[in-house]
């Protein structure tokens, strides 16, 4: 394996067209890195996050009334429709 190695290594440094490519890699590869960590971190930065809808309730008439983004707002609804629907049989109870 060593002698592979450096026989690599030789023939390398015998090619001054190879020295040539080290020598530009040796700009070009940086340069890339850059690039790429630059493109990256924009797209992290300018990502607009889109809401991710877990349903719809839907109206007696078939239309969306509520639209459910996450399950705790989910559950909001939900408490306020049974408080809302229990509220108003207790005023009618009171009533009656």
């Amino acid at each position: 394996m060593q002698q592979a190695l450096e026989t690599f290594l030789n023939t390398i440094e015998s090619t001054p067209s190879l020295l040539a490519l080290d020598g530009a890699l040796r700009y070009v590869f940086p340069l890339l890195a850059l690039v790429i960590l630059l493109r990256c971190g924009k797209s992290l930065l300018l990502f607009r996050r889109e809401p991710e809808v877990w349903a719809w309730l839907a109206g007696p008439t078939g239309d969306r009334c509520f639209t459910i983004i996450m399950f705790s707002s989910f559950l909001v609804i939900l408490f306020l429709l049974f408080f809302c629907y229990y509220s108003f049989v207790i005023f009618l109870f009171i009533l009656a």
